[in-house]
C-alpha cells in the first residue's frame, strides 16, 4: 500500500514538472500530423490547404503565447 501512494506521489510531482512542456509537445504533435495529413492526402485541393493553413496558424499563435509567457515570467 505504502509503495502504490509513493508511486502516486511521484507520477503527481513529475506531471506537474511536465506541465510547462506541455504547449510545446502539443506543438510538436501538430507539425507531425500536418506532415502525416500532407503525405496521405489523396486530393489536394481548397479544403485541403485550409485545413493545413489553420493547423499552421494554431502552432503560430500557440509559440507567440509561448514567447509572450516567456518575456512576462522574466521580467
Amino acid at each position: 500500500m505504502y509503495f502504490r501512494q509513493v508511486y502516486i506521489l511521484h507520477i503527481v510531482t513529475k506531471l506537474k514538472e511536465m506541465k510547462k512542456h506541455i504547449p510545446l509537445i502539443v506543438i510538436i504533435a501538430s507539425a507531425i500530423l500536418i506532415i502525416i495529413n500532407f503525405v496521405r492526402a489523396e486530393q489536394i485541393d481548397n479544403s485541403f490547404w485550409m485545413n493545413i493553413s489553420s493547423s499552421v496558424l494554431v502552432i503560430i499563435a500557440m509559440l507567440w503565447t509561448l514567447k509572450g509567457r516567456e518575456k512576462s515570467s522574466a521580467e
